[in-house]
Formats: structure tokens, C-alpha cells, sequence
């Protein structure tokens, strides 16, 4: 039996696979080959080794340990499982599974293992399932359409990232498609990231926290947004304590781009004490809110962007959507307590600002402005005092971004001074 799961996720066709836009598809389980213009299966699901199997049936009703052996695994498949107590899958150190996928189950935990391709995509696929969690593994693609990706669907309930590294992502597909309800993404590592996303997708109760997004570039096809945040909808969204670096050929390091789908508007999109860094000449802007794509989508509400350090951004460090200046003040985002490396004065007609640090550009009323001396790693030194003591209190988050506690009154920025 092989299983094909096309559903809503669909993609466009590129010299075999071309990328999905951004504006077109949350994800992609089918491709469409330009040269017969038939959808062809992305990757697919065949049944259980017999081992797998055997040991699956072991521990279907009570839960228990299933240890992969070492060496390439085929695909594996968790089909209809509650278990009274989890089912953990546990690899050896050199475990290479070619994926799984996680089907109306609950109670799942994956750790220990390496996603590596083995003749396709190395999928793990979460769909209509709770409580699944990955930790401590290793997503490792091999090059651009040999890739690996998390693929989550809307049913999904309480899916957990933690301790994980993701490399060389499917192209035209995101590390991680964030969906359904309750994600959480915590001390994740995403870098040589080629004609992909990192995180995209429309979500409810998202966190991403304590994590390093780098170097989501053109590979060899250069034909994909490359973002490493796309939020198309749902919330809340809190991203926090993370560093964001380098990225090319998309809109920007965290890209609120609204649009119809199964989690309504994007809204109360909480961004603190993060630090934003790295430079090309295709880094415009770090924090983009755009005009929804439709027009009945509303503009994202509830938008809190607070202490953090931006100073990637060659444009401007935030930029939002013209409509925002036809809201009332009270609900339009609020920017305080950052710096900003560079900033333009429309900001001002279109956000609720206080006590920012901008060091060039213009600035708003109530903002500091000129060098605030931070180090080569972008963080506060001696020198900073002058402009980064006494910020505003009243939305500043509990911990900076070494998670080391705010004092009070804060310092602007994503540290607190040394």
C-alpha cells in the first residue's frame, strides 16, 4: 500500500519541481511537471518494515520504546494510535531515517534520529494528530530537491520542536510548515536553508523561542521567496529570544503577508527580544507587515514589536503597510524599546512608537537617536549607557535575549547592559 496525501498543500513545477510561491500555498504533498502538466507525488509513504510493524503492535495500546537500529530505515508510517501512555521513538546516534508520517495519532515522541533522503525528500508528516513531539533530532538534506522538511497539518494539535537542527531544506517548501493549533518551536537550529522558507505557514498559539535562523538564500533553482518567518495567518504569534541572520531573494527576516486560509487573519504577533543581524544587498527590511493579499483579510491586530536589536535592515528595520495609517492610534502596532540601525520616518505615521534607539535615518518623537556602541556580536558594551538605560516598562518582556531578567526601568535592546 502507498499512501498519497495531496490534500490543499499544492506546489508549481520547476525543471522537475519549481517552488512554491509564496503568495500561492501553505505547503506542497503534489508537484505539477511542466513537461505533462500532471500533478506527480512530492514524496510518498509505503507500508511498515515487518520489524517496525511487530514492535508497533507491541506498544499500539499501552505506549512504550520502539529503538530504531542503526543504519538507513525506510519510511515509517503511525496510522490510528491513543495509546494510554506515549509511544517514543528512539534512534542510535547513526539512525537515518528516510521519514514518517503521523497520522491520527496522539502521544508521539520522536528523538534521537537523523532525517536523511534516501532516493526522495526526507518528510516527517504530522497530520490530525496531538500531543507529538521531536527533540534532539537532526533534519539533514543532501542538496536542494533531495531535502527534508516538517510538513503539520490544520487538525494538528500540540506539536513540539525542541533541541533540533534542520539543514538544506525541500526546495520551494519550508523547514517547518507551521499549522493547526499549539506549535511550539524551542532551541532549533536552521542554516544552509537554499531556495526554501524556514518557518511558514498559518498557525493558532505559535512560540518560537531560543533559536537561530541563518542563511535562508537562492540555491541553484533562485526562484523561491525566501523568508525566515512567513506568517500567513492565525495567532497568537510569539517569537522570542531568537537570532535571525542572513536571508536573500524574499521580503524580509519575519514577513506577516495576511490571506485567507484555515486559521482566519494573522493577529496579536508579539516579537521580543530578539536580535536581528547579517547584511546583502537584498536584505531590505528585517520586520515586513504588508497589505493583505485579499482584500477582505483584515490588517494583522494586536502587533507588539519590543526590545529588540535590528541592525540588518539596508532600507529600514520595520516596515508596515500604508493602511495602518486609517486605524485608530490605540490599535496600530506597537514598536518601543528597540534599536533600530535604520529607520524612516513614515514609521511614525503608521505605529505606536516608544523610546527607540535609531542610529541612522529619521526618527519619531520620544526616540534616541545616534551610535549606540554596541560589539561585534551586536550587543551592549560600557559605551551604550547614554542611549540604552531607562526604556519604557509597560510592555517590555520578563528576559532579555540571554534570557537573563529585565530590570526596571529596561534597557532598550534585545540585552540588558553589562
Amino acid at each position: 500500500m502507498t499512501l498519497l496525501f495531496p490534500k490543499h498543500r499544492l506546489a508549481v513545477a520547476g525543471a522537475v519541481l519549481l517552488c512554491v510561491l509564496a503568495a500561492s500555498a501553505y505547503a506542497a504533498h503534489r508537484v505539477t511537471d511542466r513537461k505533462t502538466h500532471r500533478t506527480v507525488p512530492l514524496y510518498t509513504f509505503a507500508d511498515n518494515p515487518t520489524w517496525f510493524q511487530t514492535e508497533l503492535d507491541r506498544v499500539a495500546k499501552t505506549g512504550g520504546t520502539i529503538r530504531l537500529p542503526a543504519g538507513h530505515v525506510a519510511s515509517l508510517t503511525l496510522l490510528g494510535l491513543a495509546p494510554r501512555a506515549p509511544i517514543r521513538i528512539v534512534g542510535r546516534p547513526t539512525t537515518l531515517l528516510a521519514g514518517i508520517l503521523i497520522k491520527r495519532s496522539n502521544s508521539i515522541s520522536v528523538s534521537g534520529v537523523r532525517f536523511v533522503p534516501n532516493g526522495q525528500p526526507a518528510i516527517a508528516d504530522v497530520r490530525a494528530s496531538h500531543d507529538v513531539t521531536f527533540r534532539n533530532v537532526r533534519f539533514l538534506g543532501t542538496r536542494e530537491d533531495q531535502g527534508v522538511a516538517l510538513q503539520l497539518d490544520d487538525d494538528d494539535r500540540n506539536v513540539t520542536v525542541a533541541n533540533t537542527e534542520f539543514v538544506t531544506c525541500q526546495h520551494g517548501l519550508a523547514c517547518i510548515l507551521a499549522d493547526g493549533i499549539g506549535l511550539t518551536i524551542d532551541h532549533v537550529t536552521f542554516h544552509h536553508v537554499r531556495d526554501a522558507d524556514v518557518i511558514r505557514g498559518a498557525a493558532d498559539d505559535v512560540t518560537i523561542s531560543d533559536s537561530e535562523l541563518h542563511d535562508a538564500l537562492p540555491g541553484t533553482h533562485g526562484d523561491n521567496h525566501n523568508d525566515l518567518i512567513q506568517i500567513l495567518g492565525g495567532g497568537p504569534w510569539t517569537i522570542q529570544r531568537n537570532h535571525f541572520g542572513v536571508r536573500a531573494n524574499g521580503a524580509a527576516q519575519i514577513y506577516v503577508d495576511p490571506r485567507s486560509g484555515p486559521r482566519g487573519p494573522a493577529h496579536d504577533i508579539h516579537v521580543y527580544s530578539n536580535l536581528f543581524t547579517g547584511s546583502n544587498k537584498d536584505m531590505f527590511f528585517a520586520i515586513q507587515l504588508r497589505t493583505p493579499a485579499e482584500s477582505a483579510m483584515p490588517l494583522p491586530d494586536g502587533v507588539e514589536i519590543v526590545n529588540n536589536t535590528i541592525v540588518s535592515a539596508n532600507v529600514a528595520a520595520i516596515v508596515l503597510a500604508d493602511e495602518y495609517a486609517k486605524v485608530p492610534a490605540s490599535r496600530r502596532p506597537l514598536v518601543e524599546n528597540n534599536i533600530l540601525g535604520l529607520e524612516k520616518r513614515v514609521l511614525c505615521d503608521l505605529a505606536r512608537t516608544k523610546t527607540n534607539v535609531v542610529e541612522r535615518g529619521n526618527s519619531c518623537p520620544g526616540d534616541r537617536t545616534g551610535d549606540a556602541h554596541l560589539d561585534g556580536s551586536s550587543r551592549p558594551t560600557a559605551a551604550s549607557a547614554s542611549l540604552l538605560a531607562n526604556g519604557t516598562s509597560d510592555r517590555a518582556p520578563a528576559t532579555d535575549k540571554s534570557g537573563r531578567r529585565r530590570g526596571d526601568p529596561p534597557a532598550i535592546g534585545a540585552f540588558e547592559l553589562p
